[in-house]
């Protein structure tokens, strides 16, 4: 997909390699299996994934080329739409008729791939390029598109691409901010990159920084950043200032000794569904989860964590494991909770973005509940989530599975917060929280302080948790029904699936999912639609802290004061058009989904909108708990931008 300044559109997300998340930023490229070597089943009327690859021209290739194989390009070949030197058509087994049959389905293949690209409905122009674009001689129309345009020389286009293409530079590297500052130590990098261009031929003018990225590293000793930049230019009249017989010119990379052959049959990780008529599934009392309902879950859990919580990715496929190996996703009512109920409050405390290299399983949960079960001698008959945002959503949800127990259609926060003393019950109920345990797969700690305070909780969270590694799990002490009643946010978990589904029923229909996810609540307001100019971050007692600095084409500029998740949102003037503990979630303009607060990076195009917060979050006594003065911005003052609405999954017709 181009830009309309025709450079290729950046995946604004982490982008899908085989089916496989990654966390490579790269061009937005929707890959799928058809190429000149894909095999062909006539009896199945498919096309690939496996291929004969570079045998296609040998005698174990194609059977244009005396090989037993049908390819495309032997049906192609078949239908006179390209030439081959040394193949024959006399040699393909097959008839005109079944050949065209074959053409139709890569025709549906070439559409169902443009519209999974496309982020609107209306059509767009076709560029065909490559040795492939051949087999679509002749075709007028497809589906997506209003036009087709085959280039002159289009067989060997990226040949030509390669050969007229720009100067770029990248630099990813880890720096310490000693005797500088952040400003300074990045305005270094990038002028060093810039005279690397300018030696290379680049034309002044013509320099352009298109990534900016400063992150900083949790739990670190100093302040350090990981920096990403990279520096593009035009090539000028100059010849490369590199001596001939440099590194960079002699330099050649090692042949392929062992080249990877694919063998098995590739089966595709992505499953489709039909969100447009999705209802919950529930049956005597318990509304049962299934994988289209974990799917709305893990997007609209994103969305509640506010920048903060923690990917849902990793979270949703164990849960989507859970569901293929027999295991039940049960949820219930508040309204079925009863005094003899014991009900845990479980999750992950510390650094999220630990969890993308250490994965976490189920037993850091477990450990933690077992030892509070232990300590309380109260055994656990449901669980529920301390917040709702984020992988805390899940995470609890899939230790309920485990331990067949239902899971509460509610949580102890309404959305996501740094800190554990923002739980609703301890905030506003006075609940102590001596006895809580943390623990790893092997380890633990317990909370048993001699004064319960909010400080000595924070110091005990900093020393366990890093002591832990930096991520553990957690379970707090046990809830009896009237406390879930009196201090809990009820029907968040029917909140998180119906805004996921909102969401990926959009994308479906290829309606705007940003105005969907405001549909979900009427007093919910578009903030800002723009790129991120400027990312400044540090971590400040362990917690990811920053600014987040946005520019728009109508000149209306904003900035976000982040702690762990979105804080305030200002204009350029200064005004406070929302804070804490409203909703300010930075969604990705095109899919809707969130971009949390570690992922922000410069040049990416967001949708800022503010949601209501729930009710009891607005209360005097909480808003010293979660309002902008308890994160030191005595300078705003909450107005809340309207009235949360509940939806109720359990009377949803």
């Amino acid at each position: 997909i181009l830009d309309k300044n025709l450079f290729p559109r950046q995946r604004l997300d982490n982008a899908l390699l085989g089916g496989v998340r990654t966390n490579f930023r790269m061009p937005d490229v929707v890959s799928f299996g058809l190429g000149g070597g894909s095999f062909v089943d006539i009896q199945k009327s498919t096309v690939g994934p496996k291929s004969v690859g570079h045998r296609l021209c040998s005698s174990d290739g194609g059977q244009a080329f005396g090989g037993t194989q049908l390819t495309s390009s032997d049906v192609a070949l078949k239908l006179q739409k390209m030439t081959i030197p040394g193949a024959d058509p006399a040699l393909i087994k097959i008839s005109t008729d079944e050949a065209n049959n074959i053409l139709n389905v890569m025709v549906q293949m070439i559409e169902e791939a443009i519209a999974d690209a496309k982020t609107s409905p209306d059509d767009l122009p076709l560029i065909l390029v490559g040795g492939g674009a051949a087999m679509l001689k002749g075709i007028t129309k497809i589906k997506g598109c209003s036009e087709i345009l085959t280039p002159t020389y289009f067989d060997v286009a990226n040949a030509l691409g390669a050969s007229i293409s720009q100067l770029g530079v990248e630099f990813d590297r880890i720096k310490v901010v000693e005797g500088s500052t952040r400003d300074n130590l990045l305005s270094s990098i990038i002028s060093d990159l810039q005279q690397t261009l300018l030696k290379q031929g680049a034309l002044p003018s013509t320099l352009q920084t298109v990534r900016k990225e400063d992150n900083a590293i949790p739990y670190a000793q100093n302040e350090s950043l990981r920096v990403i930049i990279k520096i593009i230019a035009e090539r000028g009249d100059k010849e490369p200032d590199v001596p001939p017989d440099s590194e960079e010119t002699t330099q050649q990379s090692p042949p392929i000794e062992n080249p990877i052959t694919l063998t098995d049959e590739d089966k595709s990780h992505e499953t489709r569904f039909d969100y447009t008529g999705l209802k919950a599934d529930i049956k005597e009392g318990i509304w049962n989860l299934s994988e289209i309902d974990v799917n709305c879950l893990s997007v609209g859990a994103g969305i509640l964590g506010c920048g903060g919580g923690g990917t849902t990715y990793l979270s949703r496929l164990k849960l989507l494991s859970r569901l293929e190996n027999g295991g039940k996703l049960k949820v219930a009512p508040t309204t079925s909770l009863t005094p003899e109920h014991n009900i845990y409050c479980c999750g992950f405390v510390g650094a999220p973005n630990v969890l993308l290299e250490k994965m976490g399983s189920a037993e850091e949960i477990e450990n933690s509940l077992k030892a509070v079960e232990d300590r309380t001698g109260k055994k656990a008959t449901h669980i529920i989530s301390c917040e709702i945002g984020g992988a805390n959503c899940l995470e609890p949800l899939l230790q309920a599975s485990i331990r067949n127990i239902p899971y509460v259609d509610a949580d102890g926060m309404g959305r996501a917060f740094p800190l554990v003393y923002q739980w609703i019950p301890r905030a506003l109920g006075d609940k102590k929280l001596s006895g809580f345990t943390m623990a790893d797969c092997d380890q633990s700690a317990e909370y048993n302080p001699d004064d319960d305070t909010n400080d000595n909780l924070v110091a005990f969270l900093g020393t366990e948790v890093v002591r832990l590694g930096c991520c553990a799990g957690i379970t707090l002490p046990p809830l009896n029904a009237d406390e879930v009643n009196k201090y809990n946010v009820p029907l968040t978990v029917s909140q998180a699936w119906s805004l996921g589904r909102a969401v990926l029923r959009a994308q479906q229909e290829k309606r705007c999912p940003i105005e969907a996810v405001l549909q979900t609540q009427p007093d919910g307001r578009l903030l800002f639609v723009g790129r991120i100019a400027d990312v400044q971050k540090q971590i400040v007692g362990h917690h990811l802290k920053g600014t987040l600095i946005l520019a728009s084409p109508n000149g209306k500029n904003g900035k976000i004061f982040f702690q762990n998740e979105n804080l305030i949102f200002l204009t350029e003037s200064g005004e406070c058009l929302a804070s804490t503990p409203d909703l300010i979630c930075v969604l990705n303009t095109e899919t809707g989904h969130t971009i949390g607060t570690d992922e922000y990076a410069f040049g990416l195009l967001v949708s800022v909108v503010v949601l209501p917060a729930p009710d009891v979050l607005k209360s005097d006594k909480m808003m010293k708990a979660v309002g902008p003065h308890s994160f030191g911005y005595t300078d705003n003052e909450f107005k809340s931008v309207g009235t949360h609405v509940c939806f109720d999954v359990w009377s949803e017709k």
